[in-house]
């Protein structure tokens, strides 16, 4: 049996409901991206990729906050657990 690809006529019928094309990103059943991409015109295909790039970048900086605030939240609670300062007092006795 062939790996599954998105119908052509789900791909056409997306395309009727859209207002100058789609760009469609998924995974395939053993995790490989895919791309569909339908553009009625270069002036839509260079929207729809000048958007797209706008997200990605948008979705990078999300993620790039999300990933900093975790690290300083679990830093913060690993400060209240061991304070780094403690074991200096053992120096002192």
């Amino acid at each position: 049996m062939g790996k599954f690809k998105i119908p052509r006529s789900l791909l056409h019928q997306l395309n009727e409901c859209s207002s100058g094309g789609f760009l469609l990103f998924n995974f395939d059943e053993d995790g490989t991206p895919q791309v569909y991409m339908i553009a009625d015109s270069d002036m839509h295909s260079l929207a729809l990729v000048s958007h797209a790039e706008g997200y990605v970048d948008a979705a990078k900086s999300n993620h790039v906050q999300l990933a900093s605030d975790s690290l300083k939240s679990s830093l913060e609670e690993n400060e209240e657990e061991f304070p780094e300062d403690d074991w200096l007092d053992d120096l002192d006795e």
